[in-house]
């Protein structure tokens, strides 16, 4: 079955382990690398892992963001992770910009994400495409229909109202990851985003649209430190 025919639903994809998202110490960050090409973790700005200071451009980029304080956290631990792996100062690594505005890792040719809901924070440094989301969860009354495709709104109704909310922010963490993976953002609109029953993803195009590569996501509820549960989605593309 296509994405398209086998709408998301969250008990046919069992979490994966919310473990692999505790921060890493170097010895674990280096054999997960070599094994496995990718890190994401979680961050928590109430008990921040030990970084790297951060840039002045970072310090400078900060000041227009809504949320400064998890902004730098958030590339101060990119720059740590990728120093970790590559066994490199963390100084040497600059985050910039694609033509698309997805973030880079300049000059390393390494896939980077992140995400931040205050306090929290999530990234991820890969080799290949990927990309990272977390969210907060929402109660049914909040969820925001007129965003979802027909078929995604039927899936979610046909579930009991307590279930409702943690099941849209699967999908829409999923979509978010999905597009973050692809280089897009939600410059691709949202119900172009088809995630499938066992977490894959494929982008619908409009006519005249190129096709853009397949993928899978995985998601999780994780406990913060406070005790609030958050969704985190990881997504990686096919090729």
């Amino acid at each position: 079955m296509t994405a398209s025919e086998s709408p998301h639903q969250t008990e046919d994809e069992p979490d994966f382990d919310a473990g692999l998202l505790i921060w890493p110490d170097a010895s674990t960050a280096r054999r997960r690398w070599r094994t496995e090409g990718c890190i994401a973790a979680i961050l928590d700005r109430n008990d921040p892992p030990d970084l790297p200071p951060a840039l002045p451009e970072e310090t400078g980029g900060a000041l227009d963001h809504a949320d400064p304080e998890g902004f730098l956290l958030r590339r101060r631990a990119i720059r740590a992770l990728a120093g970790t792996v590559l066994e490199k100062p963390p100084g040497e690594f600059r985050i910039t910009r694609s033509a698309t505005g997805a973030p880079c890792l300049a000059g390393t040719g390494l896939r980077i994400s992140f995400s931040g809901r205050p306090p929290h924070g999530a990234i991820l440094i890969a080799r290949i495409p990927a990309g990272i989301d977390i969210e907060n969860i929402i109660p049914a009354d909040d969820i925001p229909w007129n965003i979802l495709r027909e078929d995604e709104r039927r899936q979610l109704r046909a579930r009991l109202p307590a279930a409702q909310g943690e099941a849209f922010i699967r999908l829409w963490s999923a979509k978010e990851a999905y597009a973050k993976a692809l280089g897009q953002g939600f410059l691709l609109p949202p119900e172009s985003l088809l995630i499938g029953r066992n977490g894959e993803a494929r982008f619908l195009p409009a006519p005249g649209q190129p096709r853009l590569p397949d993928g899978r996501t995985r998601t999780t509820k994780a406990q913060s430190i406070g005790g609030k549960a958050v969704i985190v989605a990881l997504a990686l593309l096919s090729s």
